[in-house]
């Protein structure tokens, strides 16, 4: 991979719940965090549940997040900020997040689970577009899942550079990973916890397992 700051990247990983999805990019991105790529980890944690994988606090209110900046890994549960509207509150930690990546002035990583829930297939909220659209000149990647990729703004779509798939088998996200080289059948023949990752500039591949 290039270490140019304004190389764009944007992983999205697919498949159905306890697939291995979360573990995938959590584990790629943790490494990278200890081997001094990334400066900071932004996660959008509704629940706390990627924080108790990774065995770190959440941060619920704005002085914990700039606390966690701190430490480089970022866990906002946005339960105590936002009181379960988490369209409003992942505005916010977009907003939050990109103005204190450009602060920081180093690499650093937007992960959401289900990115479906909030966008539309007829708008990117502009938070969130930021990121994606603009992020790359400022260090910024994002690294998304879902299990629904056919719900995703086609925006999102354009803007992959990693398609990592697990196993799935709903034909409309089935349909979707087509659009990746990644036929159905293979998709549905996948062993839990096995993936295939496509990149589709290059369409280079790589096949691996996460347990």
């Amino acid at each position: 991979m290039s270490d140019d700051r304004t190389e764009l990247r944007v992983t999205l990983a697919v498949g159905v719940s306890r697939c291995g999805k979360t573990i995938f990019f959590l584990r790629y991105l943790v490494a990278r965090f200890q081997a001094k790529q990334l400066r900071c980890i932004f996660i959008f944690d509704p629940r706390g549940l990627m924080a108790a994988q990774l065995g770190v606090n959440v941060a619920e209110t704005e002085d914990e997040l700039e606390l966690a900046v701190t430490d480089g890994i970022v866990c906002f549960d946005p339960e105590v900020l936002f009181q379960g509207d988490h369209e409003r509150a992942f505005d916010f930690f977009c907003t939050w997040s990109y103005a204190t990546a450009q602060r920081l002035g180093a690499a650093t990583a937007l992960v959401a689970d289900e990115i479906w829930q909030y966008q539309s297939r007829q708008k990117v909220p502009l938070p969130l577009a930021r990121w994606i659209k603009d992020g790359a000149k400022y260090g910024c990647e994002c690294c998304f899942a879902t299990h629904e990729p056919q719900l995703l703004n086609s925006s999102i779509k354009g803007h992959v550079t990693e398609f990592v798939c697990f196993y799935l088998q709903e034909k409309q996200a089935l349909e979707y990973c087509r659009q990746f080289g990644i036929e159905p059948d293979e998709v549905k023949s996948l062993a839990n916890g096995s993936f295939i990752s496509r990149d589709p500039r290059t369409r280079g591949e790589l096949r691996g397992k996460v347990f």
